[in-house]
């Protein structure tokens, strides 16, 4: 129970937590895998389900696209701080996964992302899975967001339909979420 109520805190992963417990449990402690699996079974028999459970997915379906976690920072030739966002693109049958820094979250640098992860992956997905970001979508609705001019148009020229999350719920989201 301790080990939920941890991964609840902003950057903490089960990585993380599995790293403190060997260290603090030096003898007989738990291999990752039998510490991965036990939090699993844990979470089954207290109602929790399995992480990112059952959700049907089907290849070639969609692409997820997300701004994760905090700045990146980084130093240039100049020895100047620098700051950046790491914009992430997945695909959730395989998991495979784009990730590009980009100095701020505006339109330009979600169209960037989303055009360098499909030259990527080699092809286009079905449905474009994003959030309510403000650079994506004109108004947010609890049933279909107004896509921006912009956003449209890129769609429209690879051919995908564009899907904004219901506000708050980034859980229809299944890949793409920060950890």
């Amino acid at each position: 129970m301790e080990v939920h109520k941890k991964l609840a805190r902003r950057n903490v992963t089960l990585k993380l937590l599995y790293d403190i417990y060997k260290s603090q449990v030096v003898r007989s402690a738990y291999t990752y895998t039998s510490f991965c699996r036990r939090y699993s079974e844990w979470r089954q028999t207290n109602g929790l389900g399995v992480p990112n459970g059952n959700v049907q997915v089907i290849p070639g379906e969609s692409m997820e696209i997300d701004f994760a976690g905090d700045n990146l920072k980084w130093i240039d030739p100049n020895c100047d701080v620098q700051r950046a966002r790491l914009f992430i693109a997945v695909l959730p049958y395989s998991n495979l996964t784009y990730a590009e820094a980009f100095p701020n979250e505006k339109q330009q640098s979600w169209i960037s992302g989303i055009v360098h992860a499909l030259e990527y992956f080699g092809g286009t997905p079905q449905v474009l899975v994003m959030d309510n970001a403000k650079a994506l979508v004109k108004h947010s609705s609890w049933y279909e967001g107004e896509v921006q001019l912009t956003v449209r148009s890129l769609c429209n020229n690879y051919d995908i339909e564009p899907w904004a999350c219901q506000p708050r719920r980034p859980k229809q989201k299944t890949e793409s979420r920060p950890v």
